[in-house]
């Protein structure tokens, strides 16, 4: 019987684990900017935002920005609930 593969996969011979975050030191770790694009996504973008928050990542070395595409309902209301930064096109 083939076992059966795990999620998430583990380190390679090839591949060796990266470092975690909260491993590396801060002044180490890069800033990255989350770009997440919506347009009338009211019903899906706070439990998208809200997953982003929980990743395990430090929150002074990241940006979560939210690009607005000229929604049309309660989208902008919504992000606006959340600490990211809204941009509207």
């Amino acid at each position: 019987m083939t076992p059966k593969p795990t999620w998430p996969p583990g380190p390679t011979p090839d591949a060796p684990a990266l470092p975690h975050a909260r491993s590396t030191p801060p002044e180490e770790t890069p800033f990255v900017s989350v770009i997440i694009p919506v347009r009338n996504g009211a019903s899906s973008i706070g439990d998208c935002i809200a997953a982003v928050l929980a990743c395990d990542y430090p929150p002074d070395r990241r940006e979560i920005l939210v690009v607005d595409n000229a929604s049309t309902d309660f989208t902008v209301a919504e992000i606006s609930r959340h600490p990211v930064t809204l941009l509207s096109e």
